[in-house]
Parts: C-alpha cells; structure tokens; sequence
C-alpha cells in the first residue's frame, strides 16, 4: 500500500498541475476575447513557486470552517445592532438631512455592516448626532450603542478573525519548519540523526556520513523502486525474501526496513563486539597464567 499511496500522490499532483494549467488556460482565453481585466489574474500563479505562499492561502483555506462560523456569529451580532438602529435611532442614520441611510430595514443591515466594519472607531463614527433634540435616556442608549459596536464589533471581532488566521498561520510555519528540520537532519529511512551518523561514519573514515548514507547507502528511491518492483512482479515468481517483505508491505508493517540503524554501523558493533569479547578472553586467559 505504500507503493499505492506513493502512486496515489502522483496522480494527484498530477490532477493539481491539469487543473492549474486548465485554470490558467481559461484566463488566457478570456484575455484573448478582449476581457483584458483577466490577465492580472495569472499574476496569482506566483503561489504555485513558493511553499510559504502556500502557507499563506492555507491560512485562510484550512481554518475555513471556523472562519465561516464565527462570521456566522458576527452578521447575528450585525443584525441586532442594525435592529436596534432601525427602531430607536433611525433619525441617526442620516447622511445629510433629509437623506435616510436607514429607510428600510434591509439599509440599516448594509449600512451597519458596511460603515460599522470600515470605520476604524465603529459605527458611531458614521452616525450623525442629534443632542438637540432628544432626551437623556437617548443619549446614554446612543452612548451605549456606539461603545458596545467598537467593543464588540470592532475590537473582539475582528481581532478574533485574523487572530484565527495568523495562529493557522503560525502553526503552518511551525510545521513546515520542522519538516525542514527533520529533512535536513535525519535519515528518512532509518530516522539516524545526522550529527550521529556523521560522528559515526567518521569514524570509520568516511566524511559527511549523513549524505553518503541518504544518497547511497539508504537511498528512498531505491526502496521505493523495490516496492513498485514487488508490485509489477507476478507473484509466482516471488523468491522466499519477496513474498516476506511483500506480505509486510501489503499489512503496512515496515519492520523489514532498516529502523534506526544502517549495514555501516552494524557492521562497526559486531566488529566492537568481537573487539571487545577478545579483550575479555585475552584477560581472562592473563588471570588464569596469573
């Protein structure tokens, strides 16, 4: 199943770059229709060249859902303020005298969600005032309205949106660095730490153990070959160790892959091994003359 996931990612690649070619085609053909605003579209295609603009997309894509709901929750909060506008403080939505921004219920809607969300100070800021005509109890609801919609609205909100964005965003960044990390200093077959192997194999003369051992010793694409080998191969013609390892494939057991250790350094411990027994015999036998 390995070899199948691995074909499994090919082709979907593959059905990523047809769609992304079959995209950017139709761009161009509506270019070509004397649509020229469509151009600019294929400007965007510069995502496709940089694993950190693709973190950033996913920022957005990935928390989607939670993006969606908290929007939910932000146009119920919208719905009520513009409510309350509708009914209470209507001779408030206007832009001139004379001129109602908030005739209808469906106008107080856009206008609160248009004005409310654009002014950095909130909805009050796109409110006329009218101290002159109205009582103390209007004043201190005006107030209340006014401070509430920057509190709630402007602050917590939004605040909230984009801090949803910037922790998927954070935590993107933080995977992908570790993917760096471990790629870059440990084995991906055996899972050696770099600075052991290169220690290690130094020892035994050989410099930068670590790039030996992944392009030569432990090459992925050579197991890999040798699962799609396996998987090509009538299995009649299997010998004893193929139809071993390939029953471990089929059961997603990679016990019969080298697991944190490679030939170089079990062939370094048996020989320390066998050093070391003949110390103990040679010590052994001093004890006996003695």
């Amino acid at each position: 199943r390995m070899a199948e996931a691995l074909w499994a990612c090919h082709l979907s690649s593959n059905r990523t770059q047809v769609s992304r070619q079959l995209v950017l085609g139709l761009l161009c053909l509506a270019g070509k229709l004397e649509v020229e605003y469509f151009y600019t579209f294929l400007l965007l295609d510069v995502v496709n060249f940089s694993e950190k603009l693709h973190n950033v997309v996913k920022a957005v894509t990935n928390p989607l859902e939670s993006l969606l709901l908290t929007s939910l929750l932000g146009v119920l909060v919208l719905y009520g303020y513009s409510s309350y506008g509708y009914f209470f403080l209507r001779h408030d939505f206007e832009s001139t005298p004379g001129h109602p921004l908030c005739a209808t219920f469906a106008d107080c809607t856009v206008f609160a969600m248009n004005a409310g969300l654009r002014h950095e100070g909130g909805i009050g800021f796109g409110l006329q005032e009218h101290p002159e005509d109205r009582d103390d109890h209007l004043q201190v609801s005006r107030f209340i309205y006014d401070l509430s919609f920057f509190v709630l609205i402007t602050t917590l909100f939004l605040n909230l949106l984009f801090g949803i964005i910037v922790d998927t965003f954070g935590s993107l960044r933080m995977e992908s660095q570790s993917r760096e990390n471990n790629a870059r200093n440990t084995a991906f077959v055996s899972c050696l730490d770099r600075s052991q192997l290169d220690k290690s194999l130094s020892a035994l003369g050989r410099n930068n153990g670590f790039e030996w051992l992944e392009k030569g010793g432990q090459n992925k694409l050579s197991y890999m070959r040798f699962i799609l080998h396996l998987k090509r191969k009538d299995h009649l013609n299997y010998t004893g160790p193929e139809t071993a390892i390939m029953e471990l494939v089929n059961n997603e057991d990679i016990s019969w892959m080298p697991n944190s250790t490679c030939a170089v350094l079990q062939q370094e411990e048996r020989r320390h091994q066998r050093q070391q027994a003949a110390e103990e015999a040679a010590e052994h036998a001093t004890q006996e003359i003695g």
